[in-house]
């Protein structure tokens, strides 16, 4: 302009707008639900896709302790604890999102799980409520181990492991809760494979222990040996799975045995005065005997008889400790000596018998002279 400064006052390529200014953060989302599939070693998060939002991401925290102690909000950025896990996850077009966070094995413990909101212009919200945008949830990963104990028809543990026909009741002890989880499954087989009790069987739960967090429940099943069940091991199979869907299985087919033979026994010395063998008085007389049972022998004993020919003395059974056991105590050989000095010349016998798991005894004498 020749005469001086000029202004221009039309808008033409100096303005922009109008602009979206969004420097609001985002609401919190909505978790539904936090679900830990400990067979699977992951936890299913389950959240509200935001409907006021487009364009939005989604990040995944957690945290181990307690956030919530001194009241019902958080903050990612302001409280120490929060760990993050992953994300951005972007927005999705159902009503809800499921994102899967990987869990450790052989855990048991609790934990908060967390989603935080990030809108499409960058504005997060730190905020963490808890109910809201957070679920605690225990993260297990750890089956239940399982014990057996067997009880007899007076109510007390079966020590022995042989059963003779009666009835008994089979303890399955968990080590921890198993929740909403349906109760353990059990099959008891005879030695034919003759199921005893069916793994159909609903187990009753006798004890819940929900105040000792050092143990889980107990539960019970009736069963019956019957005098035609067929002699050997039992089988006994167990299986049970958690809340978290962790199962652990449990075989047994070496703790219990049917009895249904007596032992038997062998006197391999003293010769039998039958066959025509005599000891020298004052020789040492060898007591040598074995025993063998389907399951297990308890003990030996023998007992001595003098002077058969006249004045006849009997001593009462007695345990020996000189025994070599075999076959895991399936088998019992006893060997021992007597003074002969004891013994007059004339005829005496010596007795052995030997006594299985379940009582069943049997014994054999030898005269000799």
């Amino acid at each position: 302009h020749l005469t001086g400064p000029a202004m221009s006052t039309a808008l033409v390529q100096n303005v922009a707008g109008p602009v979206y200014e969004d420097t609001k953060a985002p609401r919190t989302t909505d978790i539904t639900t936090v679900q830990v599939l400990g067979d699977e070693l992951l936890a299913r998060i389950t959240w509200v896709n935001e409907d006021t939002e487009v364009g939005e991401q989604y990040y995944i925290y957690r945290h181990f302790g307690e956030p919530f102690a001194n009241g019902v909000v958080s903050n990612i950025t302001e409280d120490s604890g929060w760990e993050y896990m992953f994300g951005p996850i972007e927005e999705g077009n159902g009503i809800t999102l499921v994102s899967d966070a990987a869990v450790e094995p052989g855990l048991d413990r609790e934990v908060y799980y967390a989603v935080i909101t990030e809108d499409a212009y960058g504005n997060l919200n730190p905020m963490i409520i808890e109910g809201d945008n957070t679920l605690s949830v225990l993260e297990d990963t750890l089956a239940p181990d399982i014990e057996l104990t067997l009880i007899d028809s007076n109510g007390a543990p079966q020590t022995s492991p042989s059963l003779v026909s009666g009835d008994y009741s089979m303890l399955v002890s968990l080590s921890q809760d198993i929740g909403t989880a349906p109760a353990p499954s059990i099959s008891i087989k005879s030695a034919d494979g003759t199921e005893i009790v069916s793994n159909t069987t609903i187990m009753t739960m006798v004890q819940d222990n929900l105040n000792n967090p050092d143990k889980g429940p107990v539960f019970s099943v009736d069963f019956a040996i019957l005098g035609n069940t067929a002699p050997g091991a039992l089988s006994v199979f167990v299986t049970v799975e958690d809340a978290s869907a962790n199962r652990n299985q449990l075989e047994s087919t070496n703790q219990w045995f049917v009895d249904a033979q007596s032992p038997r026994i062998t006197v391999f010395s003293p010769s039998s005065a039958d066959d025509g063998s005599k000891y020298l008085y004052g020789n040492e007389i060898m007591v040598t005997a074995s025993a063998t049972d389907d399951v297990r022998i308890d003990r030996m004993q023998y007992r001595l008889t003098y002077n058969l020919d006249g004045n006849t003395l009997s001593l009462p059974w007695t345990d020996t400790e000189e025994i070599t056991w075999m076959d895991d105590n399936r088998t019992a050989v006893m060997s021992m000596s007597i003074p002969a000095g004891n013994f007059e010349v004339g005829k005496h016998s010596v007795g052995v018998q030997a006594v299985d798991a379940a009582g069943n005894i049997i014994a054999k004498t030898v005269t000799f002279t």
